[in-house]
């Protein structure tokens, strides 16, 4: 999915994919917490995948919009900084 992001926005418009991916994402989210079985859940996290997939790559291209060129990089950066905690935080959680 993250491939076909550029064309897909190129073709439909950047927001609209944008706010496509983050509407899927959220129902997918929703569906994951509703499953009732290992079936449903493996399907639910696909379609999470592939909306949420758009995601990244859509954040960075607006990041860049809206910045001059010597800015990108401390902004792409700080994009790196909401995510990058997690994996941190859920080991430390878990262990104790």
């Amino acid at each position: 999915m993250t491939p076909m992001t550029g064309w897909l926005a190129g073709r439909f418009g950047r927001k609209q994919v944008f706010m496509t991916a983050i509407i899927g994402f959220t129902i997918a989210s929703a569906l994951c917490g509703a499953a009732q079985s290992l079936g449903q859940i493996v399907g639910f996290r696909l379609l999470q995948g592939a909306f949420g997939a758009a995601l990244v790559p859509l954040s960075a291209g607006r990041a860049d919009g809206r910045l001059s060129a010597g800015g990108t990089g401390p902004r792409h950066g700080h994009l790196g900084h909401g995510r990058d905690p997690g994996p941190i935080v859920a080991r430390r959680s878990a262990a104790g």
